[in-house]
């Protein structure tokens, strides 16, 4: 099991608390992190229809069945239909794979509602209920300056790279064929939504933003820390950076002043290079490396 950096918060957690959460995307190891941290504790699953029956009808009864000092409830949510009144269960891929055509990109439901053919109050209700399912992720929009116009939409992501290549109907054979302009895309969202979930855990736990200007700079991601810190990171799906690829965290520097501390581009090749102060290129492997 890869290690999990949850792990001490959690411990703590138990010791301090009646009931500890775990939530989080599917196939996540979250289980897996509970089992290992609780090895003596009883186990049930209400992904079981008998077990969930028998927690509707008597929850109190339930929980005085166990036996050992710490219990395992899992699956406590599975299916999104539990979750809202979801009328066409159809609607719900539909709306991921026109996410997924436009994602990485600041969020336009009136455009999702043209395309996909629902009530823009649908829409948004659908993307929220996807929101607590731990598919998709808004990264909010930062204001660096009002000397500028910017964007204040958030960033749409699904946070799942592969099922993003999968809707959009991506292999990795095609990738190399005819979808080269898609894997900018894909790397960027696998990036951003590594930062967000990153961030929580790290030791000055940045706020990440995505920035755009109406003049056409942009930077992929930037973090804030709360002493005001501002870092700018830059995707490209290149192995090779050019000097030019700086120049919209050159913007952000401008934007921020002396808050901006580093800006970095991530490539797909295998060395860090310095490029000016504050400015570094480094390996997309950097964003899970110690």
């Amino acid at each position: 099991m890869y290690p999990r950096f949850l792990e001490a918060r959690v411990v703590d957690a138990l010791l301090s608390r009646p009931a500890v959460v775990l939530v989080g995307p599917r196939q996540a190891g979250k289980t897996t992190l509970a089992q290992r941290l609780a090895k003596k504790a009883d186990y049930t699953t209400l992904d079981q229809a008998s077990v969930l029956a028998a927690v509707r009808s008597d929850p109190d009864g339930f929980a005085e069945s166990f036996s050992a000092s710490t219990t395992i409830i899992d699956e406590v949510q599975r299916d999104l239909r539990d979750l809202a009144d979801i009328r066409h269960v159809l609607d719900v891929p539909r709306l991921l794979a026109v996410v997924a055509d436009h994602a990485p990109a600041p969020l336009n439901v009136a455009r999702i509602s043209s395309e996909i053919g629902l009530p823009r109050k649908t829409v948004d209700r659908y993307l929220a209920l996807l929101e607590q399912a731990f598919l998709v992720w808004r990264l909010p929009a930062w204001q660096a300056s009002v000397r500028y116009q910017q964007v204040r939409s958030p960033k749409l992501l699904l946070t799942d790279s592969a099922l993003m290549g999968h809707l959009l109907g991506l292999s990795p054979q095609a990738l190399n064929v005819w979808g080269r302009r898609h894997l900018g895309r894909l790397l960027e969202s696998f990036v951003a939504v590594e930062l967000l979930k990153q961030s929580p855990w790290s030791s000055w736990r940045p706020r990440p933003f995505h920035w755009r200007t109406g003049d056409g700079a942009e930077v992929d991601v930037v973090l804030r820390s709360a002493d005001g810190r501002i870092a700018g990171v830059e995707v490209k799906a290149t192995a090779t950076v050019a000097e030019s690829d700086f120049r919209h965290l050159e913007h952000l520097r401008q934007a921020v002043g002396r808050s901006f501390v580093r800006g970095i581009v991530l490539y797909t090749g295998s060395r860090a290079l310095p490029f000016g102060d504050g400015l570094e290129a480094w390996p997309v492997s950097a964003v899970w490396s110690p």
